[in-house]
Formats: structure tokens, sequence, C-alpha cells
């Protein structure tokens, strides 16, 4: 996981309750791989994989599409 790095994003729990007690938030995880990304002047597409509730560290370096092409 060398050229990847981890960041976190506070995100919403629930998108559809507008109540004042639904604004409960989680930090969500996800990870750029500075290897394949052409950066924020670029016009490099994102292709984002969701790993569920699998851990994704050990997989992060070989994952289908974002390694193959």
């Amino acid at each position: 996981m060398k050229d990847v790095k981890k960041f976190y994003y506070t995100q919403t729990l629930d998108h559809f309750n507008y109540r004042p007690e639904s604004y409960t938030t989680f930090k969500q995880r996800y990870f750029i791989n500075y290897k394949y990304w052409g950066g924020t002047n670029s016009s490099s597409p994102i292709f984002p994989f969701l790993g569920a509730e699998a851990p994704i560290t050990n997989d992060i370096d070989v994952v289908g599409l974002v390694v193959v092409y």
C-alpha cells in the first residue's frame, strides 16, 4: 500500500430523515491510489470500489479494475 493513502469523510448516517436526532454522522473511510490517479488538475476518472463490510486493507493493491486498467 505504498501508493495508497487513507482518508476519512464525515458522512451523514440517515439521508432521508430530517429530524434533529437524525443528524448522526460516522467517519467513512476511503482510499486514494496515487499511482493511478492523475491528480486534481487532470481529467482522470475516479473509480469507486465498494468493499462492503469486509476489510479492504489487504486487497487495496490488487482489486480488479483498479489495477488492471
